[in-house]
């Protein structure tokens, strides 16, 4: 009888979950492609910004800072227009489309890689090697410290309601946070708390997974962040 009163409202949580609907595993392939989206775009454009001495940076800077200062829900409405006109609704392409590029993420690689290129103690893929290729630093974006970022993005992507009932508002391509709102209406309070701890599990162990890279501090008196904003 305790173990039924302990596991009873997980259980029903985790049925409705499993057996209504691919929340679950459209949950995961979201997941899955807004995290290798990010960690393809993002670290190439940082290195680009911060390697390569570009007249125009502060200019792409400055326009990423922008971009960065306006809420989700206010480029929600054009956003949707535009998806809506290439005909990508109900699809995971509009899903991940906001994932291939954050002003965040970018800023953000930029600082770590501005950081071990001023530091004495930068990966041996940053510095310039002499060889005779004439792309000597192919590797280099691979360094970009990935833990951070992939992190950001899979709260986004996990944790994503408002843009994931917008553009995929079929049942089908519900993910699990859609599926426990619906879930929720009308549902007694014993199985909502019980869906509140279970939808955070996933977010809790990618944490614990990644937290040696957040709580990294860097060799110097600053850190790698607070070094790359600098420049």
């Amino acid at each position: 009888m305790r173990w039924y009163f302990l596991t009873h409202n997980y259980v029903a949580v985790s049925r409705f979950l499993f057996q209504q609907g691919r929340s679950v595993t459209n949950t995961i392939i979201l997941v899955g492609l807004s995290i290798l989206a990010a960690l393809v775009v993002n670290p190439v454009a940082a290195y680009a910004l911060s390697r390569f001495r570009l007249s125009y940076t502060s200019k792409v800077l400055l326009f990423l800072l922008a971009t960065a200062a306006f809420p989700a829900e206010v480029t929600a409405i054009p956003q949707f227009l535009l998806i809506k006109k290439l005909g990508m609704l109900n699809t995971f392409s509009a899903l991940i489309c906001l994932a291939w590029s954050t002003a965040s993420g970018s800023l953000c690689s930029r600082a770590f890689l501005m950081a071990c290129l001023k530091s004495s103690t930068r990966p041996p893929s940053l510095k310039v090697p002499a060889r005779r290729s004439s792309s000597p630093d192919h590797h280099a974006p691979g360094r970009a410290h990935p833990g951070v970022d992939s992190l950001w993005r899979l709260n986004a992507a996990y944790g994503g309601y408002l843009w994931n009932i917008i553009v995929a508002n079929d049942t089908s391509m519900w993910t699990i946070m859609v599926s426990l709102q619906q879930y929720m209406n009308g549902t007694p309070a014993n199985l909502v708390m019980a869906a509140m701890v279970l939808a955070s599990i996933p977010t809790m162990i990618a944490f614990l997974m990644v937290q040696r890279v957040i709580l990294k501090r860097h060799r110097h008196p600053h850190d790698a962040l607070s070094h790359g904003l600098h420049a």
